[in-house]
């Protein structure tokens, strides 16, 4: 979480309802259905990133993608 904030200088529960809703399909918003693909997508995508640690890679996911979601 520490990684996060840092990261963006933002808090964290405001990055993940980013990248949550900022890649959540469009005829699943707000639906648990939409929310648990997201959650799915960000773990996998995850996964594939090099390194060992799982949190470090995560972290750097969920930036990415808030990152891209604030775009203006």
């Amino acid at each position: 979480m520490k990684k996060i904030q840092q990261k963006t200088e933002t808090n964290l529960p405001f990055v993940l309802r980013q990248a949550i809703l900022g890649v959540t399909p469009d005829i699943a918003i707000g639906s648990t259905q939409g929310k648990a693909f997201v959650i799915r997508w960000l773990l996998g995508a995850s996964r594939k990133r090099p390194g060992q640690n799982m949190t470090f890679k995560l972290s750097s996911e969920l930036v990415d993608v808030a990152k891209v979601v604030m775009m203006p």
